[in-house]
């Protein structure tokens, strides 16, 4: 969807675009944070989201930057080097580059990965604030935070959803219990 990979079959529609007549419009529709931290660290974290915003050409006067800083709790850090920020807050900073371009979907990707218990624990809460705004697909190994946040999960094995349906259902799943407890490879 984000343009890494060209698709080679199927018909793939998002936010009402389709993808092979209206590339730029799919991923206009879509903000993406990747799993690897990838900020230039010689950039404030303000300065990166102009730059971000700048790319997908959102004119200076349309810009949200401070409000996206605010929604992630970095103003603070506006004008710092973004090498300075801790695991937690360049996790946030990747999700405010996402938001720039104020798209209705969002995609994360393992974004709990190097997070301690409260960096995790904030970045919940950060999610769960914006899952009130914007639908936001989740692709993550640890279950309980999952099942803390999420209204749908699915279950992807080897390319296949082996298990759907609400936290509450996937608790009763046997596949899920015993991949949750560790009882799978």
């Amino acid at each position: 969807l984000g343009g890494a990979v060209t698709k080679t079959s199927g018909k793939v529609n998002v936010w009402g675009f389709d993808l092979d007549k209206n590339p730029r419009q799919v991923r206009a529709s879509i903000g993406i944070v990747p799993q690897e931290v990838n900020l230039d660290a010689f950039f404030s974290p303000k300065k990166l989201l102009e730059l971000q915003a700048g790319l997908y050409g959102v004119t200076r006067k349309n810009r949200i930057t401070d409000l996206i800083l605010k929604m992630v709790s970095l103003q603070d850090k506006a004008n710092a080097y973004s090498r300075s920020l801790s695991g937690g807050m360049k996790r946030r900073l990747l999700i405010a580059k996402a938001l720039v371009h104020q798209p209705p979907i969002l995609f994360l990707d393992e974004p709990t990965q190097g997070l301690g218990a409260d960096g995790t624990a904030r970045l919940g809460e950060l999610i769960y604030e914006l899952k009130k705004t914007y639908s936001i697909v989740v692709i993550e190994h640890d279950m309980e935070f999952l099942f803390g946040l999420a209204d749908k999960i699915s279950v992807i094995h080897w390319g296949q959803v082996i298990a759907s349906g609400t936290p509450a259902e996937l608790r009763e799943n046997e596949w899920v219990k015993a991949s949750t407890l560790g009882e799978l490879a």
